[in-house]
């Protein structure tokens, strides 16, 4: 059952994913993948990345080659990162209404962050590129620490007892079973897009956790009859 106004006008800092959620990386990623794939002539079976984007790209690499050594691994790793750092993430797009509905919520008085799995700096470059990386109050990722992140519920909750935020006054963004993983682990509330790659895994009617369509939907969560002005 979809939240009452009141509950969801109670909704101060919004924490959102990047890959599926925010833009479209599937393009760079499919590219970067591929020409690791072919430098290392390997072959895999399959080339279907979309359901598998989210966790790191040795995961990935790791799922998509299976029984693969890890000095193997090791090489794919750096050739991704060599060519999605140069070429594959320039190929990242906003989803239609992502650029507009954090400026929005930016200036209706929200305080938004932004938790992804994706490196620190390239994070930053495609934040650059979308034009929104001034909307945030602050940018965690994986390799934000030393050693890193073990996973996005330990994320939200650094930022959460860094910044002394009330779980309970927040909402996580996102697109994957992580994510709504995450949330709970950090006492949040989560919204999924169903236009990202894990939203199919994420069960609807799953406590705490809406689906929504669109990102006018996730903006009238907030602004509709002007609660997000309140």
């Amino acid at each position: 059952m979809a939240e009452s106004v009141r509950e969801q006008s109670a909704v101060d800092c919004v924490f959102f994913d990047l890959d599926g959620t925010l833009a479209d990386s599937l393009p760079g990623i499919s590219y970067a993948v591929e020409t690791a794939l072919a430098e290392a002539d390997f072959s895999a079976s399959s080339l279907e990345l979309r359901s598998l984007i989210g966790p790191p790209i040795r995961s990935i690499f790791a799922k998509l080659l299976p029984q693969t050594a890890e000095a193997d691994l090791d090489g794919l790793e750096r050739s991704f990162r060599l060519a999605y750092d140069t070429e594959g993430w320039r190929r990242t797009a906003a989803y239609e209404g992502a650029v507009e509905a954090i400026r929005c919520l930016k200036l209706s008085g929200k305080t938004l962050y932004l938790v992804t799995n994706k490196p620190k700096h390239v994070t930053s470059q495609i934040l650059n590129q979308l034009g929104i990386q001034d909307c945030f109050s602050g940018v965690l990722t994986r390799d934000s620490r030393e050693p890193p992140f073990e996973s996005k519920g330990a994320m939200l909750c650094h930022l959460l007892s860094l910044q002394r935020i009330d779980p309970a006054r927040c909402l996580m963004v996102g697109d994957a079973p992580e994510d709504v993983e995450g949330a709970t682990h950090a006492g949040m509330r989560a919204a999924i897009m169903l236009h990202g790659y894990g939203a199919d895994r994420v069960p609807a009617g799953q406590p705490g956790c809406r689906h929504l369509e669109d990102f006018k939907e996730l903006l009238a969560i907030f602004l509709a009859d002007g609660e997000g002005n309140d």
